[in-house]
């Protein structure tokens, strides 16, 4: 007689919202893009290769992918440069500022990312502030297991596009780790809108004990862009490569250096407690070049989330309880010369801005569902 088979399929736990989940019971609208799909995509250097079959997802990219406008839904601000109205986190570390603002795409080696999930829609109450539009939860490769090995890669194309990539990762005892180092560089395909750039990664996940996890976690980034700013009609019909006037004269670009460090940590209380924390520090110098003047701009901007999780029963049902708080604090400096010409910087002071911004977020979440009974699975 045939046999009635039970097969159990993988289960996708989604962990943008504040108490990881298994995708099938996450009522949001929520897409994980796997390594099975992120192998058959390029992964060059734009995010929209990464989130390309994610619907209600649009991104514009300029400076060859680095300069990032993208919508969820039709929601999020259009900036000059950047990204508002999307949560953007990258090995849980969150790359938004405390306003909410997250600089572009240029921390993520797009070559090391090992999956993207995308909350679309509102999700400030999971995942606080600056996610009107929803969220996009990056995630690099783990490292090990086994012995330390290698790979390395490069790319050509057109336009002087070339990339290449070293990746280093592997397991001692209790500690797996990973590094990585990606430089690309290419002239654009306009006039003036070359670029290069440099990501360098390291991560290593430590367990010194069966209820503590720490993950640290280091990124140096550095992402230069000649800026050929937009035509009119008559220079478009006369030769669409060509650069606006003004950015050849005044030699625009943008310059970005940023250093970022953190630590993603999990202790088992025991009796099913939890308690986790993400402490992080990050630095950006970033200068650009306009026809009106040159801008120097460091930001300083520590962080971080601590979170406290308990599950408790209460009759049929299993509660997922979760309460903490998230902090960020962002001290910038900014002064600006005139531009004389080919970026050439006046010895006049235009302005001299310091600023301060800072962000605090408690939260608290219950997520119930049916507790599992008989020894039967629950669905998920």
């Amino acid at each position: 007689p045939d046999t009635l088979r039970t097969h159990w399929l993988d289960t996708i736990v989604v962990t943008a919202p504040r108490v990881e989940m298994p995708l099938a019971r996450t009522p949001a609208a929520v897409n994980v893009v796997g390594p099975r799909e992120l192998t058959t995509m390029p992964r060059s250097i734009a995010v929209d290769e990464a989130v390309l079959l994610v619907p209600g997802v649009k991104v514009d990219n300029q400076a060859d992918g680095k300069r990032v406008h993208m919508s969820i839904r039709g929601q999020g601000i259009l900036t000059e440069r950047g990204i508002r109205g999307v949560r953007v986190m990258l090995d849980g570390l969150p790359l938004n500022d405390p306003s909410g603002f997250a600089p572009d795409f240029y921390d993520v080696d797009w070559s090391v990312v090992d999956a993207v999930e995308v909350l679309r829609g509102p999700g400030a109450s999971l995942c606080g502030g600056g996610s009107s539009a929803g969220v996009l939860n990056i995630f690099t490769a783990p490292g090990g297991p086994g012995p330390a090995q290698g790979l390395g890669s490069g790319t050509y194309g057109s336009n002087g596009f070339w990339k290449t990539t070293g990746d280093v990762g592997g397991q001692s005892r209790n500690v797996t780790y990973r590094g990585s180092f990606t430089h690309s560089a290419g002239d654009g395909y306009r006039v003036h809108t070359a670029f290069r750039g440099d990501n360098i990664m390291g991560k290593a996940q430590w367990t010194p004990s069966a209820r503590v996890q720490l993950t640290p976690m280091v990124w140096y980034t550095r992402f230069f862009n000649d800026n050929a700013e937009g035509l009119n009609l008559t220079w478009l019909a006369q030769d669409r490569r060509m650069a606006n006037p003004d950015a050849l004269t005044y030699n625009e670009y943008q310059d970005t250096h940023r250093v970022t460090g953190g630590v993603v940590g999990k202790v088992d209380l025991g009796d099913r407690q939890t308690l986790s924390f993400t402490p992080f520090l990050r630095w950006t110098g970033y200068e650009e070049s306009v026809p009106s003047s040159v801008q120097h701009r460091d930001l300083w901007s520590p962080g971080g989330t601590l979170q406290y999780t308990i599950q408790r029963s209460t009759g049929p049902l299993v509660h997922h309880v979760s309460v903490g708080s998230d902090v960020q604090w962002q001290g910038v400096d900014e002064y600006r010369h005139p531009n004389l010409g080919l970026a050439v910087e006046g010895p006049e002071l235009l302005s001299d801005e310091k600023s301060h911004q800072t962000g605090v977020g408690v939260f608290g979440t219950d997520r119930p569902e049916p507790e599992a009974r008989g020894g039967v699975r629950p669905h998920g």
